[in-house]
């Protein structure tokens, strides 16, 4: 099994943002861990369908955030989502889609572990959970 690799995608609106940026990638590299993690900052679009086209999860941790495209990105992409259990996911969003699992939802490191679980899955059960998770997505 190949060895996962994180990917952190988004935007720094300021310089705030960008401190905050900067703790996770010095960790990394404290921790040895840069040739596992990737920050992909202020991309463009077609970057970010570029970048979608590849992992099996991602992972969404902004709490009480009514609607989260990024969400809907995952599901819409074949990413199985792995969102903060609360407003827009918990409400309309990462919701089961013809009887099927449509992604996980977490609120703590415990239920954000299910990123393992996702990346140990068969492959039959990761795809059963991709075609209810993009059907769910042609709602929005």
């Amino acid at each position: 099994m190949p060895r996962p690799k994180l990917q952190f995608v988004g935007s720094c609106w300021n310089k705030q943002d960008e401190e905050r940026l900067q703790k996770p990638k010095d960790r990394c590299w404290e921790l040895n861990l840069d040739n596992f993690v990737e920050f992909h900052r202020d991309v463009m679009y077609r970057d970010v369908v570029q970048l979608l086209g590849g992992p099996v999860a991602g992972l969404h941790s902004m709490i009480d955030e009514h609607f989260r495209i990024s969400v809907v990105e995952h599901m819409a992409s074949g990413v199985i989502p792995i969102a903060h259990n609360s407003a827009g996911p918990k409400m309309d969003i990462v919701l089961d889609e013809g009887g099927r699992q449509t992604g996980f939802l977490a609120s703590n490191k415990e239920e954000y572990e299910a990123i393992l679980q996702v990346i140990k899955m068969p492959e039959a059960e990761r795809l059963a959970i991709d075609a209810a998770a993009r059907k769910r997505a042609q709602r929005f």
